[in-house]
Parts: C-alpha cells; sequence; structure tokens
C-alpha cells in the first residue's frame, strides 16, 4: 500500500481522495480482505483440532458427513469475506450509477475492500485469544460463542457486527463522496442501502 496507508484508519478523506487521483490498483484491497479470510479460517482450524481438553484427533475423529460438514464451514469462513466484498462492490458500483456518479467499477472494488478493513481488524483478536491458548496450553481455547464475525455470529455478537458495519459504511461512504464526486446525502443512501438490508436479512441467523 502507499504511504498513506495509515491515513485509511485515522484521516479516511485524505486517503480516499488520494486514491481518486492514483491508478487502481487492487492488489493491496485483496490483500487486506485476504489476510481476514485466513485469520477466521485459522480460528475454526484451531478449535476443530483442539478442544477443551488439549489435543483431539481433530477432523479425523469425526464420520464422513461430520467432516464434510467441518470442511465445509472452514472453506465458508474463508471466502465470505470475497463474497461480500464481491457483493457490496457490485451493489454499491449500480446505485452509484443510478445516482450519477461517475466512478469504474475496479475503482468501485478497489475502494469497497479498503472500506472492509475493520472486519480484517475484527479477526485479530479473537485469532491472537486462540493462538495465545493454543501455544501456551491452558486447556486449549474456549469457543465463547464466537462463530467469527464473517460468519454472522451469534446474538453474543450481534453488537460487535453493528459496529464493525458502521465503521465499514462510514468508510464506504467517504470512498463513494471522492469516487463517484456525488454529494453526502447520495453517498450515505448509495452505501447505507445495501448495508441496511444486510443487516436485517442477518437478523435470522444472529437470533
Amino acid at each position: 500500500m502507499s504511504s498513506r496507508t495509515g491515513d485509511l484508519l485515522l484521516h479516511p478523506y485524505t486517503f480516499f481522495s488520494g486514491k481518486s487521483n492514483e491508478t487502481v490498483n487492487l492488489i493491496p484491497p485483496f490483500a487486506l480482505v485476504g489476510a481476514g479470510a485466513v485469520f477466521i479460517a485459522i480460528i475454526h482450524v484451531l478449535f476443530v483440532v483442539w478442544d477443551r481438553s488439549g489435543w483431539s484427533a481433530g477432523v479425523l475423529t469425526y464420520s464422513g458427513l461430520t467432516q464434510h460438514y467441518i470442511m465445509s464451514s472452514i472453506a465458508t469462513s474463508f471466502f465470505m469475506p470475497f463474497f461480500i466484498w464481491g457483493l457490496f462492490s457490485v451493489l454499491i458500483f449500480g446505485l452509484s450509477r443510478v445516482a450519477g456518479g461517475t466512478g469504474s467499477f475496479p475503482a468501485t472494488l478497489q475502494n469497497v475492500g479498503y472500506g472492509m478493513v475493520p472486519w480484517t481488524l475484527s479477526a485479530i483478536i479473537p485469532l491472537g485469544i486462540f493462538l495465545h491458548r493454543f501455544i501456551t496450553y491452558t486447556g486449549g481455547p474456549t469457543f465463547a460463542g464466537y462463530s467469527g464475525l464473517w460468519l454472522l455470529p451469534p446474538v453474543s455478537c450481534a453488537l460487535p457486527l453493528l459496529g464493525i458495519m458502521i465503521w465499514s459504511s462510514y468508510l464506504w461512504i467517504i470512498a463513494v463522496i471522492h469516487m463517484d464526486q456525488l454529494p453526502l446525502m447520495k453517498s450515505a443512501i448509495i452505501t447505507l442501502l445495501p448495508v441496511c438490508v444486510f443487516l436485517i436479512l442477518s437478523l435470522p441467523v444472529l437470533y
């Protein structure tokens, strides 16, 4: 990423203003989203191979059907962030075009990816907890109701998910302002409409 990467967290207006004058580069946002995918996948793997009493035989101890379910869950946890990235990129691009935005789809894909930094950061804390338990062997990591924010966690994580969506929405609004040359109100509507629909559709899973 560029030398202004720190501005993504501290000064997003400066960050996205600079990106609007640069050539689109999808490698940094891909790495950002991919890092979150890897973190959550690692958490799922550790939870499978390590139970509350220490090492277990992991996937090998389960029936074929259960092994398939576990591996599907791990695969889903890895690919879900990429799906969310693509989904919101398409929706925000389509709505911005309807509203008269001038940004290209590659630019939208790039900036939506940067706006997913809260999702990646959300995976660092549980990953750190799991790795600490894993390395120090204090009885194995406890799940504590956390299934990973990529997978739409249970009600105990509803508020963290809401906070992450608010943070990402804030970054996406700023990105749309600079990328599509649209006023704040239009940019907010373009961003918040798909976000609200996403949260509403997530309610059955959360509860």
